[in-house]
Formats: structure tokens, sequence, C-alpha cells
């Protein structure tokens, strides 16, 4: 439960703060745990000092100084710290390293303090400030290193009823300001309400702090306005449909130079390459030359319900964002303690297959909002422009790029002649191209179970809609043909039911 969470960090920080001992000497200390991460620390020299002053009483100083020596990470951190009372202050020069991360920065401040409200509450106050901070890890970004100046006020109160985090609370990256705030209503329905905002702030500074975009022509590029925004986020955990999701934008950017970059080329016929790396490994002819490519009036209509159904339910009505997508991703990613769940729409999924590299990260998630907001508001590709190049390059399985490729090599037929079952399934390998067809091969049970979860879901998701009849879904056939030597698939829908996806 993420309330036993809330307890456990509350917990610990007391009793760090109540276990510090008055005196501390430890010279060639090795610490090594054995395991899957096989962890091993090597300190050379470790000293602390409390003193106890009888001007305040309970009052506490700490100095120290820590000085380890590490093979698979390492900390070096040598300056004073201070402890009055509950309070705790560090400012130190800062080194890591480990096997994924490796961190520096010239000062990182972190203060810590516990205290008491007017009704005998226990308070926590956070403040922590890094400057020249270096990051290698390529969860943030997919260059060699992320620079940036990083800090963090928080103000935190747990009581009877719940978790909070005060609405004074804010973070800063470089120039750019998000002021946030958490309410966790334990006896209320176990709610959760979270707010993030952005400071308004120009183009240039949104800029200035992620350096490391692969569209280089954004640097080049002019602006005026500024950007900003307003979102709040209220969800019961027991109860994700009873939730409240808005976002205010405070928009008003232009571009005066769009710095030699232009993306009109999209909506005339044109040569799209895919690259595994930096290596080409096939170009893609989206004109009428190529017989793999499709026109969006020669794609079956129940193929492209189905995948604007499964990969963004609100394309035709949002500009590029979809606000309840990524509440639903917040919502889950909560709800699980871990990113396990994305936002992506169509356009955002096209900008990444043409002009990004496809690993995950923070800093190319930023550039594909970017370049979202490019093709949609500032060079105006139409949405069904947009689409008819989704459904041309979008990666199906190994080397089958496009739906009439894959309907001719998953069900040897042309993709406007699928079924709804068939344009369900090829939905389904979307997010999983390269696993699809080995799971396949394999009769894999997993497979088979979810993708009949696949298929039970979005087609009751699509009848609610009124996207198909009662009569269309009540014919789905859970047999599944495919092409010769690629076997069939026999679903079972209570295997689904019982188990899940």
């Amino acid at each position: 439960m993420i309330r036993n969470f809330y307890k456990r960090i509350s917990t610990r920080v007391d009793t760090a703060f109540e276990s510090i001992p008055p005196q501390v000497n430890m010279e060639n200390l090795e610490i090594i745990f054995s395991g899957p991460k096989n962890v091993q620390v090597k300190i050379s020299s470790f000293a602390l000092n409390k003193r106890y002053y009888n001007t305040a009483p309970d009052a506490r100083h700490l100095d120290g100084r820590f000085q380890p020596k590490g093979i698979s990470r390492k900390l070096v951190a040598e300056k004073q710290l201070t402890i009055d009372v509950g309070n705790f202050t560090m400012v130190a020069d800062l080194q890591t390293d480990t096997p994924s991360t490796t961190v520096t920065a010239k000062q990182l401040t972190l203060k810590l303090s516990r205290g008491k409200d007017e009704n005998n509450g226990i308070s926590y106050d956070l403040e922590t400030n890094t400057h020249d901070l270096t990051l290698h890890n390529s969860k943030v970004s997919n260059q060699q290193a992320f620079a940036c100046d990083l800090g963090m006020m928080l103000y935190a109160k747990p009581d009877l009823e719940g978790f909070h985090i005060d609405r004074q609370s804010s973070f800063h990256l470089n120039n750019l300001r998000f002021p946030f705030y958490l309410d966790h209503f334990y006896r209320e329905n176990d709610i959760i309400e979270l707010g993030v905002n952005l400071v308004s702030c120009q183009m240039e500074d949104i800029l200035k702090s992620f350096q490391d975009f692969s569209t280089q022509s954004l640097y080049r590029s002019s602006f005026s306005g500024t950007l900003g925004f307003l979102s709040r986020l209220r969800f019961e955990l027991t109860n994700s449909f009873k939730r409240e999701f808005e976002i205010k934008l405070d928009n008003n950017l232009r571009i005066l130079d769009h710095g030699g970059a232009d993306y009109s080329y999209l909506k005339q016929p044109f040569v799209h390459t895919v690259y595994d790396g930096d290596i080409a490994v096939k170009s893609i002819n989206l004109d009428s030359g190529n017989s793999f490519f499709l026109p969006l009036d020669k794609i079956s209509a129940d193929l492209k319900k189905v995948i604007i159904c499964t990969e963004d339910p609100h394309y035709y009505t949002h500009k590029g964002i979809d606000s309840e997508a990524i509440f639903l991703a917040m919502a889950s990613n909560i709800k699980s303690r871990k990113l396990s769940r994305g936002a992506s729409t169509i356009t955002m999924q096209v900008v990444r297959n043409l002009f990004l590299y496809h690993r995950k990260n923070f800093q190319r998630k930023i550039e594909e909002v970017i370049l979202t907001w490019y093709l949609e508001e500032v060079f105006s590709i139409g949405k069904d422009r947009i689409l008819e190049i989704y459904l041309n390059i979008i990666e199906l399985g190994p080397g089958i790029y496009g739906v009439q490729e894959a309907a001719y090599f998953y069900f040897d037929k042309p993709a406007n002649q699928l079924t709804l079952t068939e344009s369900l399934a090829l939905a389904y390998i979307i997010p999983r191209p390269k696993f699809f067809l080995e799971a396949l091969k394999m009769n894999s049970p997993k497979l088979r179970k979810n993708l009949t979860a696949h298929i039970l879901h979005n087609s009751k998701v699509m009848l609610k809609k009124d996207i198909i009849s009662l009569e269309e879904f009540e014919n789905i056939q859970y047999k599944i043909t495919f092409a010769p030597g690629l076997g069939e698939l026999n679903l079972t829908v209570a295997e689904a039911t019982v188990t899940g996806s």
C-alpha cells in the first residue's frame, strides 16, 4: 500500500535523526554485499563527532568527513555537516559512479528539517540544490552527459487523514520552475490529488535546459511569446474510473525563424529511411511507385478504426498531445509506482519514427513533444496525412513496415481485406514488433492469453463507443488463421477473463 510506503519513509527519517552516535571513527572499512548487484564499498576513513550544548536541550552539532573509495560505486564528499534538533544541512562536492550512472556536481546542498505545527503534528522540510550537475544516464539523455542546475523545495506533512506535500513546494531545472503539490487522503476512499505547473517561460529557456536534442535546427530557430501550464489530477486508487484531470495551457509561442527546418515536404510523396542505430536498413517510398504503399482511402475502415481506438482514441480531437492519455499514464504509474505506461499519440509516434532515435529517455520525450507541435500547428500537416504516413511506416515485425506489407506477411492478403479480428491482431503487434513473430512461431501460451485479452477488451471498448455494432461484436472470431508457415491460434475467452492480460 502507498500509505505504508509513506509511513516507512517517515519512520526511517525519524530513526536517522535519533540514531546519530556521539562519536564514530572508521579506518579501512570494507563492505561487500554478495548478490546480483555485487555491491562493494571501500571506505578509507570516516569520522563523526557529535557535541551537545547546554543552551538548548537536545541541540546537536555534527562535524564529519567522508572519504570512501569504491570499485563499482564511489562517493566523494568533504565538507562540514551541521545538525541541530532534527535539522540536517550538508554542503559537498559530489561524485558518484554506478554501472549505469555517473553524477558529478561542483556543489550539492541538502537541508532536511523536522518540526511540529500548531497542532503538534510532525512536518518535514527538504531543500536541495546542485550547481553544474553533470549526469550520465541513458534514461535521461542519449548523449554522454546531461548538464544542469537542479533544485527542489519540498514541504511534507503526514497526519491522520493522509499524506500531504504543500502547494509551496517546487523544483527547478535551470531557469524552468515547476510548483507542485500532492494530497493523498487515506480515509476518503483512498484519493490522490496531484498538481504540477510550469511557470511561464520562453522557448529559449527550454532549449537551454535541454541542450542535446538531435534536431539541431531547434537551436537555430527564434521564437516569441511564452509557454506555461497548470495541471491537476485527482483519482481513487481503488476505482480508476472515478477520476478528474484538467490542464490549462498558457501558450502564445510563435516561431519567427524555423532555423532551416521545413517539414512541409511531408504533405507530398517522400522517401523514409529506416535506421538501426547509424545503419540504414530500409527505404520506404510513400508514393504509388511502392507496391506496399496504401493511400488512406484504400485502407479498410475496420483497420483504421481499430488502430485509432487502440493507439490514440482521441486522435481527431486533439492537437498532437492527448491530456486524457497523460492522465491515464500518470494514474497508472502512480498506482504501480513505476514508469510502466506512456502517453504517445499517433503524431508523436510519427515524429519518433521519422526524426528521432528509439531509445526511451526523458530528453527524447521533450523533443518529441516540441516536434509534434511543429507538425500539427506550425507546418499544419493534416490529420489524415499524418495517419496515412503512420500506417505506411509503422514497424510490425522484423523488416516489416506498414500495414500492407504486414497484412501480406501475417495473413497472406491485402490490408483492405482484413477481418475485424485480424485488424485487432495487427494492432496488438504495434507495441511489440520485435517479439510477436517469435512468440507466434512458438505458440506461446502467454501470447494466446494476452492477445485474447487484447481482442476482448478493445472490442468491448469499440462496442461501447458505437465504433462497431453489436452484430460485429458477437461475430468476432477467436480462431485466427495466419499465412502459410505461421500456423493458427485458437484463443480462449475464458482463459483471458480468468487470468487477465
